[in-house]
């Protein structure tokens, strides 16, 4: 082993470092790539902040095979049209002289690219099977909005599970009916722990 000096390094936690942990709320983003999943009939598009203290945040090598942490799904199914619809004239708010309905009705998803948009980014709960706790992860991509309503949306609240998906999501991590079902008889937490109820929302926006 090499000599080591140890008399002038400060002590650094596991997991720890100067990587900011992003926050909940609206940012200004910009379409870092699209593709077209035809056979389920939907673009995936990622994104990145393009503005702010988290400026390029998921351009950093961590997310690089994380695409999910950082992208929105854009149905152009027949029943979800209406949602797209929507969503295009977001783009079109933010970005001038771009026509993002144009762009998708001539099969040109790629304009997309480089493109700015906001984006609402929230919390959303999960089970967390190592400590057996449901927990709300990092936030993640909303909701679409114009870059002119980024300054002036409310943070988001955060989206928790519904007792249906909570089940399934313990299911999921392998645990045991009867486990299963002392934590729901517990308030979904774990029978000998207890926790205020937290102001959230529960409801869900699809992009789709």
């Amino acid at each position: 082993m090499k000599p080591i000096n140890l008399n002038n390094i400060e002590e650094k936690a596991v997991g720890g470092g100067d990587f900011p942990q992003l926050k909940p709320g609206a940012y200004a983003c910009k379409v870092t790539e699209v593709i077209d999943n035809a056979a389920r009939e939907y673009l995936d598009v990622l994104l990145d902040i393009c503005v702010g203290e988290f400026e390029g945040y998921f351009s950093d090598k961590f997310y690089a095979d994380k695409p999910w942490s950082h992208h929105v799904i854009l149905s152009y199914k027949d029943a979800n049209l209406g949602y797209l619809k929507r969503n295009l004239r977001m783009f079109t708010e933010s970005n001038t002289g771009f026509d993002a309905e144009a762009a998708i009705m001539g099969g040109q998803d790629q304009m997309l690219v480089g493109k700015v948009v906001g984006c609402t980014f929230r919390e959303e709960e999960y089970y967390d099977k190592k400590s057996g706790e449901f927990k709300l992860g990092n936030p993640r991509p909303d909701r679409l909005i114009s870059t002119a309503e980024v300054e002036g949306t409310e943070t988001p609240k955060p989206r928790m599970l519904k007792d249906d998906e909570k089940r399934k999501a313990m299911e999921r991590a392998g645990e045991s009916g009867r486990t299963i079902d002392a934590y729901e008889d517990n308030g979904w937490r774990k029978p000998s722990a207890s926790a205020p109820v937290a102001d959230v929302y529960t409801g869900d926006v699809p992009f789709m």
